[in-house]
């Protein structure tokens, strides 16, 4: 079986695009032929082409994207029985597979609603069948699709695993300069609650809770300027081309997300609009980090309040400052729930097991042909 994953995300450190990448490799390793394409920004007056990594070398190890190509080579270079494409792509590849040939499994991992285009895709011809990884989003999607009657919902949990390097640990140490760190894993996002954690971190040190906080993940220095004349905090440059506001660094996005996450003291996601089931907060449960995570979107189904966890009121960065101090003497077998409540139910065999027998079902357990594109 061949199958083709498009994902939205270009840039390698996404989470959805980490997720895809774990998904092609294990099941090459297995025997199946998978690629991914990842979107590259559409130049003016030309076709919105993708970027092929080939998934043989781990977990994003190298950040070439290699050649780029338009949808249509892609589909005539690698003929696929399957495509697994990210719910946002079904506006952007729906013209070309008019016929269904080719089954498409939609990918849908988000608590955020549906845009006008992609909800068209879908109440049309696509797709044959829906992942989502959480049953919140399982029932939000039908929620949202209320024509929603030929197509399959699956919920299939995303996997979770640890990824350190000796090298990022020294960058940690001259970055934190053996500061301890509260951790928050998010690229520079309105709805990441970045500002209610930068204040969260100022009212733990006036508190005399000497705590450094780390923000690893893509940031804008104009983004990080407006936001340092929003809190009124002073900017400053570090090391490896960091910028910090207050006690609070940006860190820029890091290949290795465990080495952080497994030195944090606690890892926090603060968001305001909308959350899935959160990745740096599953990577951070796995190692037995404390979380302190904001009552929105699906949070609530990964953390269970004092008993994994913590969940803290949203926009509220006195509630935030308040979890991360209860979460600095959380009790261990709450961190021992929270790595094996991960470890067990967020495993990559149970993840590549559910997705293959979706595959199989929609391919109807045998290649199907090859069909060009229209």
């Amino acid at each position: 079986m061949k199958i083709l994953y498009l994902t939205a995300n270009s840039h390698p450190f996404s989470g959805s695009s980490v997720q895809i990448t774990q998904l092609a490799n294990d099941l090459n390793l297995s025997g199946f032929r998978c690629n991914v394409l990842h979107r590259l920004e559409p130049s003016h007056g030309e076709e919105r082409r993708w970027a092929l990594r080939a998934c043989n070398s781990g977990l994003i190890s190298k950040f070439e994207f290699g050649e780029e190509l338009t949808f249509p080579e892609a589909i005539d270079r690698f003929a696929p029985h399957l495509i697994h494409a990210h719910v946002q792509m079904l506006p952007h590849i729906a013209q070309y597979l008019n016929d269904g040939a080719i089954p498409v499994v939609a990918n849908y991992g988000s608590s955020a609603s549906l845009s006008t285009a992609t909800l068209s895709c879908i109440t049309t011809v696509f797709p044959k069948a829906f992942v989502s990884v959480s049953i919140g989003g399982a029932k939000l999607l039908k929620a949202q699709v209320s024509e929603l009657t030929n197509a399959e919902v699956r919920v299939i949990r995303q996997s979770t695993r640890i990824d350190c390097s000796d090298e990022e640990d020294v960058r940690i140490d001259r970055i934190t300069q053996a500061r301890p760190f509260v951790l928050k894993l998010a690229a520079f996002r309105p709805y990441k609650g970045i500002p209610d954690f930068c204040r969260a971190i100022e009212l733990l040190n006036e508190r005399k809770r000497i705590l450094l906080g780390i923000i690893a993940g893509t940031f804008d220095s104009k983004q990080v300027t407006a936001l340092s004349n929003t809190l009124n905090l002073p900017i400053a440059s570090g090391p490896f081309r960091t910028l910090s506001i207050g006690n609070t660094k940006f860190v820029g996005p890091s290949e290795f997300p465990g080495s952080w996450t497994r030195r944090a003291r606690v890892a926090v996601s603060a968001s305001t609009g909308y959350e899935g089931i959160s990745g740096a907060m599953r990577e951070a449960m796995l190692a037995r980090t404390p979380v302190v995570a904001t009552d929105v979107g699906f949070n609530a189904e990964l953390i269970k309040n004092g008993w994994n966890g913590t969940l803290v009121p949203s926009g509220d960065h006195d509630a935030v400052a308040k979890g991360i101090e209860n979460a600095l003497t959380a009790p261990e077998d709450m961190t021992q729930r929270a790595f094996h409540y991960v470890r067990l139910g967020f495993s990559s065999s149970r993840r590549n097991r559910e997705h293959l027998s979706l595959y199989k079902d929609l391919c109807g357990g045998n290649r199907i042909a090859r069909t060009s594109i229209k």
